[in-house]
């Protein structure tokens, strides 16, 4: 049996998908030359902006996510498993999804979970976050 060797991948997510598949990527790259066959990217790995309104205009469909094209190539180009710990995707005109994607090394989506419970909270000083607002939450949990 193969031995598992994990990396997780820290990195801060901006509002450039192009920056943060590129910084994710090193990260997952140099992890695989230091031995590891799984790794992790944090929540967001391809997009992060919280300005009102800023999402909606970057979201797309699963089906036309560069970042996920993107990993999935990386997964095959590495020979990794991938945890996506998150994307944002479009699952209708109004919401996204928080997604979570498991990548086999063959590039296939192996499992995905939509995040079920909303990050909606009011900090001491006046600001405010509500997921909500731009997530539709999952309804199950989710093995592989």
């Amino acid at each position: 049996m193969a031995k598992l060797h994990v990396a997780c991948v820290q990195m801060c997510s901006t509002d450039d998908i192009d920056e943060n598949i590129a910084a994710a990527s090193t990260l997952i790259r140099r992890a695989r030359a230091e031995g590891a066959n799984f790794a992790a990217t944090p929540e967001m790995t391809s997009l992060m902006d919280q300005r009102k309104g800023a999402l909606a205009a970057k979201v797309v469909a699963e089906a036309d996510d560069r970042a996920l094209k993107a990993f999935r190539a990386l997964a095959v180009e590495t020979g990794m498993t991938l945890l996506l710990g998150s994307l944002p995707v479009r699952v209708d005109a109004d919401l996204c999804a928080n997604r979570s994607f498991l990548v086999a090394p063959t590039g296939d989506i192996v499992a995905r979970y939509d995040k079920i419970h909303m990050f909606d909270v009011e900090v001491g000083d006046g600001q405010t976050y509500r997921e909500s607002r731009d997530y539709r939450p999952g309804d199950k949990s989710v093995t592989a």
